[in-house]
């Protein structure tokens, strides 16, 4: 069975410039999204964000499936058939 997904980034930053500047230079093609509050923010407590990166496999109601997610994984979950 074929895997659907798309690509999402919350970024842990406190100021929107670095932020930008950051994304740009690190090529992130995906929407990403900040609250501007880094780590005292609320997408960090919702999703208990311990370090970073942190990769959360969510479903197509935003459920999670698959929690600290290393990029092999992610990359095996969408390939499975």
């Amino acid at each position: 069975k074929k895997k659907n997904g798309a690509m999402r980034a919350v970024a842990m930053d406190y100021d929107k410039t670095v932020w930008i500047k950051s994304s740009k230079e690190n090529k992130i093609r995906w929407y990403s999204f900040s609250d501007l509050k880094g780590p005292e923010g609320k997408f960090a407590a919702y999703f208990s964000v311990q370090q970073i990166p942190l990769m959360i496999l969510l479903d197509g109601n935003n459920k999670i499936i698959k929690y600290d997610l290393k990029m092999s994984q992610l990359q095996n979950y969408f390939e499975r058939k």
